[in-house]
């Protein structure tokens, strides 16, 4: 099993959780959870982790989390929950965004 911790997790765009931790177990989901200590063999990747039942995405850039689940709702849905990284911490919106950036963000199944 692998632990990962980020700034925040997504599950959509409706819920989002700050320094939160997932636990993988060959690439699938298992569980996540509120990072609230330190925890033996966790690893921190920080930036935001998103989660969909999506297994395969073909994506490379995204500037919100509305932007990740609009671009996935097509794609065929899976029974199990599967994590994305990306380095950035991605605001919940571009209207609400205070970051100006137009720096493209690579996003990578876990």
């Amino acid at each position: 099993m692998r632990r990962v911790a980020a700034n925040m997790v997504c599950k959509n765009v409706t819920e989002f959780h700050k320094y939160h931790i997932v636990e993988l177990c060959e690439h699938i989901v298992v569980n996540h959870y509120a990072l609230t200590e330190e925890l033996d063999m966790t690893e921190w990747l920080g930036g935001t982790i998103l989660l969909a039942n999506v297994k395969d995405i073909d994506i490379n850039t995204t500037k919100s989390v509305e932007d990740f689940y609009e671009s996935i709702a097509s794609c065929e849905k899976s029974p199990f929950l599967f994590a994305y990284h990306t380095q950035k911490v991605l605001p919940f919106s571009t209207k609400l965004s205070t970051d100006d950036s137009s720096g493209n963000c690579h996003i990578k199944r876990l």
